[in-house]
């Protein structure tokens, strides 16, 4: 199979080379990862120059496909060139456009908050907003598959009721008080201006509204206070003795706007009163719904999410669902998909036969019990005591060893189960095998096995027997080489 290496100008997906001269190219398609590619160019070829004046070759402003038979098996952003070992050529390392867009990019945009909420969906809106700028509108497509899980938890109906209430009548209560405030002040305000009018020194006093006090008689007179009798118009203060009342035309006017003031200060007192009562009660009424499930939405802002690459990443460990790049050609130009498939892709491969030593090479790494507890705890959100927490066992059979693991973007009991759930596999102990060199073989031909596919080793090591069921995680193509591939695995969490 002939392979061939284009290189494109990004953004504006303008080729700029049909077949580039690399070597020791490894083209890794990758699951939940962005894949990528990677090979040397001659100086002489990583020198030349695009039709727009910058080097044919430049990270974060070319990417390289690798073809073969008309398909586009890999490739995606130059994103480094280093020296070759030798220092006789330049390194080419390339990772997928999800990568590139995503890995350690910040949200930027005003923060979204969602409820109850298909997690796909929160993965779609992340690749449009890292997309709607001119300069990483890569044209990367993103599947319109769905989940039936959810992430946001709403308020309970009686408690969401209970705390509106409560808020709409401490809103009341706020509005009467402002009211009460300016009214108390207006009543000082004219009070003193009617008491200086009056010629009044003792600014303590008050305007005393009234025909007649309470027992019929005229109110207790003291020389500190105006009276103001509405039906006579008149304003009196005390001269002389206490039984003397003499009328003062100079502060009837100051005093009609405190008689007023005290009237609108003592209808503004009693809608306060009628406020907080009202208040109370709704208060007490949300305090005593106040432990029931208040809303946890699911966040994205400027100033807490900082790497959507990990907020993608641990969506898909969570709900969970798999992704996987794919570009190829329509017509002249190069379109790009974004793969998601829920719960999981591939298959359970018994059609195929790997055994160390007929077609799979003896692993490198390979180690027992790196990774072993016999339980998992999971911290969360909040701190100390209130922090978000959950202890799952893994089935494991030996002594009592707890892994602990802490994510501050878990807020819920129910997320914090989950997590678990999903570590107790991986942390049982057992044989742990990463990556598998595999040859061709009528068992198991190059290019049989797919992204997501679980296979079967079997064999023995020099020191144990293997029989285990293993993941397909990414697949490593070396065109230059013979036919062979390295496949990166992880342990099947689906039983035996």
């Amino acid at each position: 199979m002939t392979w061939r290496y284009i290189a494109q100008r990004i953004p504006s997906g303008e080729f700029l080379h049909w077949d580039l001269p690399l070597t020791d190219v490894q083209v890794t398609p990758a699951l939940n990862a962005p894949g990528g590619l990677g090979g040397s160019i001659p100086f002489a070829v990583a020198a030349l120059l695009g039709e727009d004046g910058q080097p044919l070759i430049k990270p974060w402003h070319t990417a390289i496909w690798a073809e073969a038979g008309g398909q586009i098996r890999g490739g995606g952003i130059v994103t480094s060139t280093p020296l070759t070992d030798d220092g006789q050529a330049l390194q080419v390392r390339c990772t997928g456009l999800s990568g590139a867009l995503i890995a350690r990019t910040p949200w930027t945009a005003t923060y979204r908050r969602y409820l109850q909420t298909d997690p796909l969906d929160i993965v779609r809106d992340i690749f449009a907003h890292v997309q709607s700028f001119p300069a990483g509108a890569l044209g990367l497509v993103v599947d319109d598959t769905t989940s039936p899980v959810t992430v946001g938890v709403p308020e309970d109906p009686g408690r969401r009721a209970a705390r509106l209430r409560a808020e709409e009548t401490k809103a009341t209560l706020d509005e009467a008080k402002t009211t009460l405030d300016k009214a108390k002040a207006l009543l000082d305000t004219t009070t003193k201006a009617a008491l200086r009018a009056a010629g009044l020194t003792d600014m303590t006093g008050k305007v005393v509204v009234a025909e007649l006090d309470k027992d019929g008689k005229e109110p207790s007179k003291t020389k500190k206070n105006l009276w103001y009798r509405p039906s006579k118009n008149r304003a009196h203060k005390v001269a002389g003795t206490p039984a003397a009342w003499v009328s003062v035309p100079a502060a009837l006017a100051d005093a009609r706007k405190a008689a007023a003031a005290t009237t609108a200060h003592d209808q503004a007192d009693k809608a306060y009163d009628a406020a907080k009562t009202v208040n109370d009660k709704t208060r007490k009424a949300f305090q005593d719904v106040q432990d029931r499930q208040d809303e946890d939405p699911f966040l994205i802002n400027s100033w807490s999410t900082h790497d959507l690459g990990k907020v993608v990443d641990d969506l898909a460990t969570d709900t969970p669902f798999d992704m996987v790049e794919h570009t190829e050609w329509v017509g002249d130009q190069l379109v790009h998909r974004l793969e998601l498939a829920y719960p999981r892709r591939g298959a359970r491969r018994n059609d195929l036969r790997y055994v160390i030593g007929e077609n799979v090479a003896v692993p490198r790494e390979a180690a027992w019990g790196d990774d072993y507890a016999s339980d998992v705890q999971v911290f969360g959100a909040g701190e100390g005591h209130k922090m978000v927490r959950s202890m799952q066992s893994t089935a494991a059979t030996g002594m009592r060893r707890v892994h602990t693991h802490t994510d501050k973007t878990v807020t819920t009991a129910a997320a914090a189960d989950q997590r678990a759930r999903v570590l107790a596999p991986t942390l049982r102990g057992g044989l742990r095998i990463t990556e598998l060199t595999v040859y061709d073989h009528p068992h198991a031909p190059v290019g049989a096995v797919q992204l997501g596919d679980e296979i079967r080793l079997m064999g023995r090591l020099d020191w144990a027997e293997v029989d285990m069921w293993l993941r397909v995680m990414a697949i490593t193509y070396t065109p230059d080489g013979p036919a062979v591939i390295k496949l990166r695995v992880t342990p099947s969490t689906e039983g035996a």
